[in-house]
């Protein structure tokens, strides 16, 4: 398992400057127009779309015929994927909290409050965790450029949910109900993620390379 997760962490090292790149412009841009609010968010979505781009090198280099001719196991390869995707999460949010406290110290005016930090991290995990559990066992079963083309209606699914139901998606986000809100949202996710791990695995077992 270590060495699949180092695999796909030197993999990403070109990659990832980019995405800083991409991440620190967004931050400007967000403190500049007085608004950070939203960038823990989008941590998360960038947080999720790197194991997606693990799958792309994998698939170029044929890594998975070669792995499984040194006898990996195809569950190892399997739960090594979810594992990556989820120490990237908790990389990708640690950074944005960092990122937006800082901002906030620098404005003061634009500073989140804790029950703000605490509802943004939740919606960042439960995004980027909603995106992982369909997009791999997509990616298992069509491959990176098919399951490419399904992701633009998977990635503005939710953002559209939240626009049509906004009144109740804000009164989920009520300090008053905030830990029952985290707390659903963290099962629904934990189970959401078993369900794709074990649908993933099954898809993997029959995979011919």
């Amino acid at each position: 398992m270590k060495g699949l997760l180092l695999k796909d962490f030197l993999s990403l090292k070109n990659y990832i400057r980019t995405i800083l790149i991409v991440l620190i412009a967004y931050a400007l841009f967000s403190f500049f127009g007085n608004n950070i609010s939203m960038l823990m968010v989008m941590f998360a979505l960038f947080s999720a779309m790197l194991p997606v781009t693990t799958f792309f090198y994998d698939e170029q280099a044929k890594w998975d015929k070669y792995a499984l001719s040194h006898s990996v196991e195809r569950r190892t390869v399997v739960l090594s994927k979810y594992v990556f995707a989820l120490l990237i999460l908790v990389v990708g949010e640690l950074i944005a909290l960092g990122v937006v406290s800082i901002l906030g110290i620098i404005k003061p005016e634009m500073a989140l409050t804790g029950s703000e930090l605490l509802s943004l991290a939740a919606v960042g995990v439960f995004y980027a965790g909603y995106l992982n559990a369909i997009l791999i066992p997509l990616i298992h079963r069509y491959g990176t450029e098919k399951a490419r083309m399904m992701m633009i209606m998977i990635l503005f699914l939710p953002a559209i949910l939240i626009f049509i139901f906004k009144d109740s998606f804000s009164a989920l986000l009520d300090p008053a109900v905030l830990t029952k809100t985290i707390i659903g949202l963290g099962i629904g996710i934990i189970a959401a993620i078993a369900i794709s791990i074990n649908i993933s695995i099954r898809i993997y077992a029959r995979k011919e390379f």
